[in-house]
């Protein structure tokens, strides 16, 4: 599907004069229900039985636009009955701006995305597959299998998202409607250069669970500062950022300023992230004039966010390696009454790594609070050796409390200038 095509004409006006009209126009695959339809869309399958690309700002979308007196009636249809965006294909490129995308903006949930491909699933520069909501209705989810994924944003963006945001217009109803999941399964994940997969809500609604399976994950921010290489969920809404789960059955590299990050910028929670993995590298720093970047793992509540900030949990069945400035942290930063700061430091949230070997070669663990709630602990469990060199485990608070630090083991502890 080849699109944005430039187009040069003139439209006829009633009075018999021409007006000049220059634009580009997509190819599109596209159903939609509009805004005073019954609100059912029907389903869009495409199979391939070889390769399939879509380039030049072509899309394939789905939108719902209806708002019904009863959306049950169509929302709580079984899963299996509802309409969904189905591509099937040997392989399957998308590059140059071009899209796969599904939406609500009315009270009937998105239809879901379910992409399978035998073989390779790439996105290229600007490339996205989206699934949002803007009013009451459920988000898009995504669900992706191929045997290599791989977003490649060449310095831009390439994205998987998922979202929950406000109406176009100021007059209209606050958006309620969770961002809906997404759900990937691959071989091989490879995230470089803007690569990114992403859950989000700036409203209300909940942002969706990002669940991420693969035997081989990389994350390889190309050092590149101006553009997010990673995956995340973040709130800057009432509602909570989602649950990042990654599971890598054999390694998982995050490396040159590749991100895995959870944070809420406002009233809602920041998600959890649980990694289970073979092994775990979190290598690499880029030290400017202004600021020092650096491969992390990393939990965050902002100045003006409610402070709650979720676990990181991360798990290896061989060793985790941090290297060359690479970190794992949660930090916060924020200031609430004092009744929210008692009700958060009652429950505080976990940092806890676990392998058999940890390494951190100038590298560091991290929780630190600069307002008035109390950081995150910290847990190490080692079952043969952990080895700093010359690295730092460390909790830090200011009006709140520092992080208590747990570090449990195997047989042989080494701080090496550290």
């Amino acid at each position: 599907v080849d699109g944005m095509k430039e187009f040069h004409g003139n439209i006829t006006l009633p009075d018999g004069s021409l007006r000049p009209v220059d634009g580009f126009k997509s190819s599109a695959i596209t159903a939609e229900a509009g805004s005073n339809s019954e609100g059912r869309t029907g389903d869009v399958t495409i199979s391939v039985n070889q390769g399939m690309k879509l380039t030049n700002g072509a899309k394939i979308s789905v939108s719902n636009l209806a708002v019904v007196a009863d959306p049950s009636q169509l929302n709580g249809l079984p899963e299996d009955q509802k309409p969904n965006l189905t591509i099937r294909t040997g392989s399957l490129a998308i590059d140059t701006r071009a899209s796969i995308m599904a939406s609500t903006s009315g009270n009937v949930d998105a239809s879901a995305i379910k992409i399978t491909s035998a073989g390779d699933l790439s996105l290229g520069q600007d490339a996205i597959i989206n699934g949002s909501t803007s009013s009451a209705g459920k988000g898009a989810s995504i669900a992706l299998k191929a045997a290599t994924l791989m977003l490649d944003g060449q310095g831009s963006i390439s994205s998987i998202s998922s979202e929950s945001m406000p109406a176009p217009s100021p007059s209209a109803t606050e958006t309620t409607g969770n961002a809906g999941n997404v759900d990937i399964s691959a071989s091989r994940l490879i995230l470089s250069n803007g690569g990114q997969i992403k859950t989000s809500t700036l409203t209300a609604g909940q942002a969706g669970v990002a669940t991420i399976a693969a035997d081989n994950i990389l994350v390889d921010g190309a050092n590149n500062t101006q553009v997010l290489t990673g995956i995340a969920s973040t709130t800057r809404g009432t509602g909570d950022s989602g649950h990042i789960s990654v599971t890598a059955t054999k390694d998982f590299s995050l490396v040159r300023l590749g991100q895995i990050n959870a944070s809420t910028d406002a009233a809602g929670k920041a998600g959890s992230i649980d990694i289970h993995a073979g092994s775990v590298l979190v290598d690499g720093k880029l030290d400017t004039k202004n600021h020092i970047s650096a491969s992390a793992i990393s939990a965050e509540a902002g100045p003006a966010s409610s402070g709650k900030t979720g676990d990181i949990t991360i798990n290896a069945r061989r060793n985790i390696t941090l290297s060359r400035g690479g970190k794992l942290s949660a930090q916060n930063y924020a200031n609430v009454s004092p009744e929210a700061a008692t009700r958060l430091n009652a429950q505080r949230p976990r940092l806890t790594v676990n392998a058999p070997d940890i390494t951190l070669i100038d590298s560091q663990i991290s929780t630190a609070s600069t307002g008035n709630v109390n950081a995150s602990n910290i847990d190490i469990r080692f079952s043969n050796k952990l080895h700093l060199d010359p690295s730092s485990i460390t909790t830090s608070a200011n009006s709140g409390d520092g992080g208590a630090i747990d570090i449990r083991g195997g047989r042989l502890m080494v701080l090496d200038n550290s």
